[in-house]
């Protein structure tokens, strides 16, 4: 059994990338041969285990927010034809980390073959809070009242075949979007939950991506499996330093006074 993960890092978001990889080679289907596909603007040779014959190193533009994340399927395409070659795959956002063994517990059930985990916020929201995209010009439309969960676009997985077939679809509609100048409001996001309400995906839970801030950690408890780093950390330098919107690092002072106050 073949498995190929995808990781998109352009930009700082690259300052991820060897935690992520180090932590999938210890936790992530071990004893099933992986094969990462890293998409970046960085050179080869700044990808650390870029010597590795499990990497595959492809390049890819960086367009900036949210085109980054509204283009992560038509980026996944660049790569279809190798892609097709393999019996699952699995997308992960770049600041996973895996802190306890994954094993075939992710892996989809029989069925449509897709595998999404539902976002932490909403999991004790009903789905006329869902932040579902509500223009009906939009091909990731979701009328008020439709929708049983809303589900997070930073881990996707599934056959090769479901996964490819999804991706094809979505960049479509994403494309036809954009042709009428329509984003939806959360980007690739919105159209993932499009696509999945009247499919029946895996759904898991909060360990399998659990915020890494101390209120979800207790509430997910020994539990947790996948943590999604805090890319507003004062460890990473901020959410606006990863995005490149500034070449300012926050200090720690300024990210407690964030945290605490909810101040700028």
């Amino acid at each position: 059994m073949k498995t190929a993960v995808l990781y998109i890092a352009t930009g700082r978001y690259l300052t991820f990338w060897k935690d992520f990889f180090e932590s999938s080679e210890r936790y992530f289907l071990r004893g099933i041969h992986k094969s990462y596909f890293v998409f970046t603007d960085s050179s080869p040779s700044d990808v650390a285990h870029s010597c590795s014959s499990k990497v595959n190193v492809f390049h890819l533009d960086k367009y900036g927010h949210p085109r980054d994340t509204l283009y992560r399927f038509r980026t996944f395409l660049t790569a279809e034809s190798e892609l097709e070659g393999f019996d699952y795959i699995f997308f992960f956002n770049a600041n996973v980390k895996f802190v306890r063994e994954v094993n075939a517990d992710i892996l989809p059930s029989a069925g449509e073959g897709l595998v999404c985990a539902l976002h932490p916020l909403m999991s004790k929201a009903d789905n006329k809070s869902y932040p579902y995209e509500r223009d009906s010009g939009s091909l990731a439309y979701i009328p008020m009242g439709s929708g049983k969960v809303y589900v997070q676009g930073a881990l996707i997985g599934g056959t090769s075949k479901a996964f490819l077939d999804m991706s094809r679809q979505l960049k479509k509609n994403i494309d036809d979007d954009l042709d009428k100048g329509i984003v939806a409001v959360w980007h690739d996001e919105s159209h993932l939950n499009r696509y999945i309400l009247k499919k029946n995906p895996k759904l898991l839970g909060l360990e399998y991506l659990c915020p890494d801030t101390l209120k979800y950690r207790r509430r997910c408890g020994w539990r947790q499996k996948i943590l999604l780093l805090e890319k507003s950390s004062f460890k990473y330098g901020g959410i606006d330093y990863i995005r490149g919107k500034t070449d300012k690092k926050i200090g720690i002072f300024r990210y407690f006074l964030r945290k605490v106050f909810h101040c700028a």
